[in-house]
């Protein structure tokens, strides 16, 4: 069993430079991320230049439904990996395989649960965002193919979170690429072939999730003996299946509280008409893409945390913190600069948009946002860096944090000021969360290494 903590495929971050781990591990990530936000972004430009603004808007107008249900399930599933990351770090081979499998079951459940919420609600959820009339079947018809395809993308999530687990970020990384094409692929001829307009878009995005899915199992089930587990390992240990799932609920309401609240912005946004909804939508498209580096790079760092803690070396996992959150305020500076003169020209590309109003929001949007990157890294890494080492709800209430915010300013902000609200609402929440996580990070940081000498992981 040695050779489960010594495989080429696997990567120890107990041991070695925590910047140099975290970046390496990250990188692949951020490629794979890069290209999830490219089909995504080829999804927009498909809808943009062969159906028009008004497909773009019905997308938008229901992504944040769709994300409440999807950030929960792989929110539920990154609490999951931290378990099995702990274990590995901790040389528990038994252990992983009986994490795997508990995983497994609480996925299924989950899954089947959320998309039969999901299916049976979708019309009523679409009528309280207050869709506009004239592009409600197209958000309906594009919402009701993604979330029942939900499994496919929870799925691949679990897949891809076995291998980062392990330290293999690599293979996620190739058929996430693998994915992309196939995407874009189905995408040109579910629509422009076959013109199934935005339910051929929905249908291309579930198909090319699936199929990655189907490779990431494959690939884990032949090349990883060690996370394959057998029968006995399905065998419920009541307590332990309560403690991951209260593990996974607090990583999966983190991301669902988020959501809420988004989505509640998202009602505020279809109210100011359909060309707010398309502006937003565009700025968002290039938002994600620039968080990329935040995101890939806190993900990676809460593998190593949880690692290095399952070792008993969080001497190890404050150092990574304070390395990684400084690569991110460089980013911040980089990024902020490169999106004050190139946002017009790349929302206008992207979509084919000729609408100034469209463009001249987006750009306002994003000019308000990026610098607060300087908030959002520490924010990520905090948040999911916490949660990597069992603290499970201080990470929560920065959560609430924001839906608290957001339901302020759907409520009122944004029927006050118009869309300048929408750009400034997430702004002022990132910094509000980043100094509570970091409050948090400081009070609790001392608790865990005196656990650590008084009830020793190892």
């Amino acid at each position: 069993m040695k050779s489960f903590f010594k495989d080429r495929r696997m990567v120890d971050m107990t041991v070695g430079s925590p910047l140099r781990l975290i970046l390496t591990f990250a990188i692949p990530m951020f490629i794979g991320n890069i290209f999830q936000q490219l089909y995504n972004i080829v999804d927009t430009m498909i809808a943009g230049y062969a159906l028009g603004d008004d497909v773009i808007a019905a997308i938008s107008s229901t992504t944040q439904f769709s994300f409440l249900l999807i950030g929960f399930a792989n929110g539920m599933n990154a609490g999951f990996g931290m378990l099995i990351a702990r274990a590995f770090g901790n040389k528990e081979p038994e252990r992983v395989k009986h994490t795997v499998a508990m995983a497994f079951i609480l996925n299924t459940v989950t899954t089947i649960f959320f998309t039969t919420l999901a299916v049976s609600l979708m019309k009523t959820m679409l009528h309280v965002l207050e869709t506009p009339v004239e592009i409600f079947d197209d958000a309906y018809a594009y919402a009701i193919i993604i979330v029942a395809g939900l499994c496919t993308n929870l799925f691949f999530n679990m897949g891809a979170g076995l291998m980062s687990a392990v330290g293999n970020s690599i293979k996620p990384l190739m058929f996430l690429i693998i994915s992309c094409f196939v995407n874009i692929g189905l995408d040109l001829l579910f629509v422009v072939a076959f013109d199934w307009k935005v339910a051929g878009l929905a249908l291309a995005t579930v198909i090319a999730q699936g199929a990655s899915a189907v490779m990431c199992f494959a690939y884990v089930y032949k090349n990883y003996p060690e996370l394959v587990p057998s029968k006995k390992h399905f065998k419920i240990d009541w307590k332990f299946l309560f403690d991951m799932f209260g593990t996974g609920l607090a990583m999966g309401f983190t991301s669902s509280i988020y959501a809420i609240g988004s989505v509640a912005m998202q009602r505020s946004i279809n109210m100011l008409g359909t060309t707010y909804i398309t502006a937003n939508a565009n700025a968002r498209k290039l938002l994600s893409l620039g968080m990329q580096p935040l995101s890939t790079s806190a993900s990676a760092t809460a593998t190593y945390a949880a690692q290095n803690y399952g070792a008993g070396k969080l001497d190890r996992v404050t150092k990574g913190f304070k390395q990684i959150i400084l690569v991110g305020f460089a980013w911040t500076a980089v990024s902020t600069v490169f999106i004050y003169f190139a946002a017009p020209f790349l929302v206008k590309f992207m979509t084919g948009t000729t609408n100034a109003e469209v463009i001249s929001n987006a750009h306002m949007f994003l000019k308000y946002n990026y610098p607060f990157y300087i908030a959002l890294g520490p924010l990520f890494v905090l948040r999911l860096g916490l949660q990597a080492l069992g603290v499970k709800i201080m990470p929560v209430i920065s959560s609430m944090i924001e839906l608290f915010g957001k339901l302020v300013a759907a409520a009122w902000f944004v029927p006050t000021f118009g869309f300048v609200a929408v750009c400034l609402t997430e702004p002022v929440l990132w910094v509000a969360c980043a100094v509570w996580l970091t409050f948090s990070y400081l009070v609790n940081i001392p608790k865990l290494r005196k656990k650590l000498v008084t009830e020793p992981l190892c």
